[in-house]
């Protein structure tokens, strides 16, 4: 009986050799991949390289769009430089190395984290919260919550009436008495 050739045996069995590769996930090797840093860190310890040469694989006179024995090579075949991140440079297409597209940081305006307080707090205080809600909102001890609102200039009552607690004014007991004619 032949032993049938599945996809993990056909994995598994280098045709050189046994590499340090052998198990991890094929598209590590892929250029462009999430993987392709630690690819080529396992391809640069690997007892199967030989020079800019992968005895662990099937041979391949042009390897394009892959990395090969710690090279990583692009569509068209050419061996693309290495970005300070340590990831292949995919994007390149000669002359100067510049930053991959993974290293440019978008100019997104990072907020100061005491405007961003500043401004939960004027809108905590427009809602009418009280400190007790405030400190929830800010994470902060109730004293704090205090503390802050008076600091940005929002002064409180001791004693607010809420909208459930509030009666009419009163109304003297008492005829209130004329003004005596002299």
């Amino acid at each position: 009986m032949i032993a049938r050739q599945t996809y993990r045996t056909a994995r598994r069995a280098p045709a050189y050799g046994v590499g340090t590769c052998r198990g991890l996930p094929p598209e590590w090797w892929d250029t462009g991949d999430d993987g392709n840093r630690l690819a080529l860190g396992i391809c640069g310890s690997c007892p199967q390289r030989v020079g800019g040469e992968c005895r662990a694989g099937l041979p391949d006179r042009r390897p394009a769009g892959v990395i090969r024995a710690g090279l990583p090579y692009n569509d068209r075949g050419i061996v693309l430089p290495l970005c300070a991140c340590g990831y292949p440079h995919i994007a390149y297409a000669g002359g100067a190395v510049t930053a991959c597209p993974r290293c440019v940081v978008p100019a997104v305006p990072i907020p100061d984290g005491t405007e961003v307080r500043a401004r939960a707090l004027r809108l905590l205080v427009a809602a009418g919260a009280s400190d007790e809600q405030i400190a929830v909102e800010l994470r902060v001890p109730v004293r704090a919550a205090s503390k802050l609102r008076c600091a940005a200039g929002f002064r409180r009552h001791k004693s607010r009436p809420t909208a459930t607690s509030q009666s009419p004014t009163p109304q003297p007991t008492t005829p209130p008495i004329p003004p005596s004619a002299t």
